[in-house]
């Protein structure tokens, strides 16, 4: 396990701990920008916020709003509340497991965001403009398209063994709306990647669940060729 989120949230790096239920902790970060500056992270390793259903990220966000109460009733010094989340190595993200910063503020405590040379008001033509994609990508998806999900799985200890004795004696035990694509392991047999499609991300979670106890998940959704092409295609016609 490399994470070092993982390793705080499973005892095997030191962390000070604030909270804690079955999908998240909260716990204070090694360097505060200010006193009581707090880290919510989900239990399970998500890279990204894409990473997590809704559900999730939406207890990740309840605790995060009761973090905050907590904060400004703490004692500490505490005149206003940031949320920073950064998601994706350009948007700021350093530790590749979801995380949202939780900053108690007061004046003239030296911490703040820079906007770039470009920040100013825009027409409502190029807002507009913006906007289309955003919408077609919020398009439900149909009740016949899963979502299609590269699932790392890191052996623990590197030993691939316990995972394929219980693979032979009862197969891929993966539960009903959860379709096994293909798989691939890498030369060192360390880690194995899967391809699955699920219309339901809870079936995804409960299927990982059942292999906990041997293996590390890192789950990426991903998009087919066709799925790109159908995304791409209405920029294309926008920049011919």
């Amino acid at each position: 396990m490399s994470c070092v989120f993982c390793r705080i949230v499973a005892g095997e790096l030191p962390g000070t701990f604030v909270y804690r239920d079955e999908r998240c902790a909260a716990f204070m970060d090694i360097k505060p920008v200010n006193p009581g500056h707090l880290l919510v992270v989900p239990l399970n390793h998500a890279r990204h916020l894409a990473d997590l259903d809704g559900a999730a990220a939406a207890h990740l966000m309840d605790v995060g709003h009761r973090m905050a109460g907590a904060l400004r009733g703490s004692g500490l010094r505490c005149e206003g509340v940031n949320f920073f989340l950064a998601d994706g190595e350009a948007a700021g993200q350093e530790v590749f497991h979801v995380h949202l910063h939780v900053l108690p503020r007061f004046q003239g405590d030296g911490f703040g965001l820079r906007f770039g040379p470009d920040y100013g008001e825009r027409s409502r033509t190029e807002l507009e403009r913006s906007a289309g994609p955003i919408v077609r990508a919020l398009a439900p998806r149909s009740e016949h398209s899963p979502g299609r999900y590269l699932i790392v799985e890191h052996f623990r200890h590197g030993d691939p063994v316990p995972v394929y004795r219980r693979f032979r004696a009862k197969g891929r035990l993966m539960p009903r709306g959860v379709e096994f694509v293909s798989s691939w392991i890498t030369e060192d047999m360390t880690r194995c990647y899967q391809v699955v499609e699920a219309a339901d991300r809870g079936a995804l979670d409960e299927w990982m669940g059942r292999w906990a106890d041997l293996v590390d998940f890192e789950v990426h959704l991903v998009l087919s060729s066709g799925q790109v092409q159908e995304r791409l295609g209405p920029l294309e016609t926008a920049e011919s």
